[in-house]
């Protein structure tokens, strides 16, 4: 076999190697973009993240306020029950005149 016959030829060496360098040079553009559309996305994840766990914070805030404002209404509605039950005893135990 000549020199000539074979794929690689001492004068197609360099565009080879040109090739090559071109691939290797995309190779690592193509990996890039992978990363940076993998690190927006999991960025636009840590974001809505922290966007639900601030909202489901204020929710529960409000819930605790609101039992708390219940709980508070129930004791003066039970007082007030109690209070009309005590003003209703005597009037009942009274006889009519």
């Amino acid at each position: 076999m000549s020199e000539h016959q074979g794929p690689v030829t001492q004068q197609n060496l360099s565009t080879i190697a040109a090739v090559a360098f071109i691939l290797a040079l995309l190779s690592l553009a193509i990996n890039f973009y992978n990363y940076q559309r993998t690190n927006s996305v999991v960025r636009g994840t840590v974001k809505v993240d922290y966007q639900a766990s601030q909202r489901e914070a204020a929710v529960n805030e409000r819930v605790s306020s609101l039992e708390s404002q219940l709980k508070e209404l129930q004791g003066r509605l039970d007082a007030a029950e109690a209070a009309a039950a005590a003003a209703a005893a005597p009037a009942e135990g009274e006889a009519p005149k």
